[in-house]
């Protein structure tokens, strides 16, 4: 059986060097496409093959996908709360975009869009938490439109709160917080929130990699 051939944006975040370690060793041909210079050298590994380049650069983006199967989209902005709407749109949605456009471009036979919960309910509040989540969504219908249209395989992944060695956000300040002695644990609640692990969500995104009937489709990623 042929080598799928894997384009991986984002992979120096939190989530893309989850995605990556699990990755190794399976029988995937992996190319990362990171945005940092500085990354570089903690990405270099005969296990795959590492491409400079960032969400504004098509041409960067098109010699990234040459010869490529599946991509996995992790790349945007995260953790936006001082972030305008102008640039989640610009990076964020038209990045995607300009992947996918790319992605059509090159033949590539399938591209999985790791999203957010948040997209669920991106019409129901207006926050600037909701607006990282209209921007998803709005990625999530290119893709999908595409997907109708027979341009591209499409899957959308949805993950709630994403938990794991070296995570940021919200959690891990107030777990950072509580450790230094900087605010008190928490007491007893009735209050629960959905959280996955970064470990499930590297299965899932292999998942959407091999499965048939994951195309066209988009899941809520959580531990219940």
């Amino acid at each position: 059986m042929r080598v799928k051939k894997l384009l991986i944006t984002g992979g120096s975040g939190f989530i893309g060097k989850h995605l990556l370690a699990y990755l190794k060793g399976k029988n995937y041909s992996i190319r990362s496409f990171i945005r940092e210079r500085e990354s570089i050298e903690s990405q270099m590994s005969p296990d795959f093959e590492v491409f400079l380049g960032d969400l504004t650069d098509r041409a960067r983006m098109a010699e990234a996908c040459e010869d490529i199967d599946v991509i996995i989209h992790l790349a945007g902005l995260a953790h936006v709360n001082n972030v305008d709407g102008s640039l989640l749109q610009e990076i964020n949605v038209g990045g995607t975009e300009k992947l996918l456009s790319v992605a059509v471009e090159k033949g590539v036979s399938r591209f999985i869009f790791l999203s957010s919960s948040l997209a669920t309910n991106s019409h129901s509040e207006l926050t600037k938490e909701i607006g990282y989540g209209m921007a998803k969504l709005r990625s999530e219908e290119a893709l999908l439109e595409a997907h109708l249209a027979g341009k591209i395989e499409g899957v959308v992944l949805r993950p709630v709160n994403v938990y794991g060695w070296g995570m940021r956000g919200n959690i891990a300040s107030m777990m950072s917080m509580i450790q230094k002695g900087m605010m008190p644990p928490l007491p007893q609640l009735d209050t629960k929130i959905s959280l996955i692990g970064v470990e499930d969500v590297c299965q899932a995104i292999v998942l959407a990699i091999e499965s048939e009937v994951a195309k066209g489709k988009a899941y809520l990623l959580t531990d219940g």
